[in-house]
């Protein structure tokens, strides 16, 4: 529940500012901080024009992390046992972020 509500987060910050800096200029990960207790934390985030079905959004954005060895990585990384899925639609643009971690 906590990634998932940091991924949530996240995910309004990405409208005033998409990047892995938080609107504030602090690392993505403050999010975390007072909500999980993390030993690893990882982020991917992705937008898009909202131009499909919900279903050919999600493919077509979680198919843009896959082809990114970064995000790919993050998203198969042995050491993360847990993940939060954020969702922002401003009313034209669609933000998703994916949260990774793994507890202490």
């Amino acid at each position: 529940d906590a990634l998932s509500q940091v991924a949530d987060l996240r995910a309004v910050e990405n409208e005033t500012s998409f990047s892995h800096t938080r609107p504030d200029n602090t690392p993505f990960y403050t999010a975390l901080e007072s909500r999980y207790d993390y030993q690893r934390a990882g982020e991917n985030l992705a937008m898009g024009t909202y131009h499909g079905t919900n279903e050919e959004m999600a493919t077509f954005l979680f198919d843009g992390w896959v082809e990114s060895q970064g995000h790919y990585e993050n998203m198969i990384e042995p050491l993360f046992s847990e993940i939060g899925i954020g969702v922002h639609y401003d009313g034209e643009m669609l933000y998703l972020v994916q949260i990774f971690g793994t507890p202490r």
